[in-house]
């Protein structure tokens, strides 16, 4: 990495601070610089080189302002950014750049717009993981009714939001509401040209069906589902 002397650094400053408007336009192409170097999403999550180019965008994040732009690049890094961090286990960190980052798109993109409804989604995760449930339920239920709304039941970002509800509403024990649910999802995601019976998200579906059905009171019907899950899972992801 580059290192800029902090005496240079506050000589730039400075000459920046001289026109608002320089400023202004220099810091935006900052953050697109910095957005341009997200990792490929060819890439699985978990993999080592996403998790060090997340740790170094980091800290450029909130110094730079970033929360600020409206650009669909810069707003697709700080979802990523979020996501990331629920996924390292950071959950706290990511709960609160998430909820920054909603209160200031709530004003600048809108309460309904698809980015500020995909970032209310990841949010969420972080929240579960923490425990507070009834604060996950309530953002996602929320942001699937909006996304319902605007984009359509059967929409692959409403259908995450979807599985990720089923989930807040088992983990308040409402275990037949959460079947219900995973049932509709699961059946959207089957008939989807998009998705179909053996896509990633279609089986991950499948196992959020399985789990509620189990908790609701139906073994046998959970066991027949996880067992087509599991060998369909082998025959398309090995």
């Amino acid at each position: 990495s580059i290192q800029i002397h902090r005496l240079v650094q506050a000589a730039v400053r400075g000459w920046l601070a001289e026109d608002p408007e320089r400023e202004e336009r220099t810091r935006r192409q900052a953050h697109l610089v910095l957005a341009g170097a997200l990792p490929s999403e060819a890439l699985e999550e978990d993999h080592p080189t996403v998790r060090q180019r997340f740790a170094e965008l980091l800290p450029h994040l909130e110094p730079s302002q970033a929360l600020l732009n409206t650009d669909a690049r810069v707003c697709e890094w700080v979802i990523r950014q979020v996501r990331n961090q629920w996924r390292i286990g950071d959950h706290r960190a990511a709960a609160a750049l998430g909820r920054k980052a909603l209160d200031t798109w709530q004003v600048s993109l809108g309460v309904d717009h698809p980015l500020k409804l995909r970032l209310a989604a990841q949010v969420a995760n972080p929240l579960r993981s923490l425990g507070r449930f009834e604060e996950a339920h309530a953002l996602d239920a929320d942001t699937l009714q909006r996304q319902r709304e605007q984009l359509g039941e059967d929409d692959g970002y409403t259908l995450m939001t979807a599985r990720n509800y089923g989930a807040d509403l088992r983990s308040l024990g409402r275990y037949q509401e959460a079947y219900d649910v995973d049932s509709r999802t699961y059946e959207l995601y089957v008939n989807s040209p998009h998705f179909g019976p053996d896509h990633e998200n279609t089986l991950r579906a499948a196992n959020g069906l399985g789990v509620s059905l189990v908790l609701s009171g139906n073994p046998s019907q959970a066991l027949e589902r996880a067992t087509e899950t599991y060998q369909r899972s082998r025959q398309a992801l090995g």
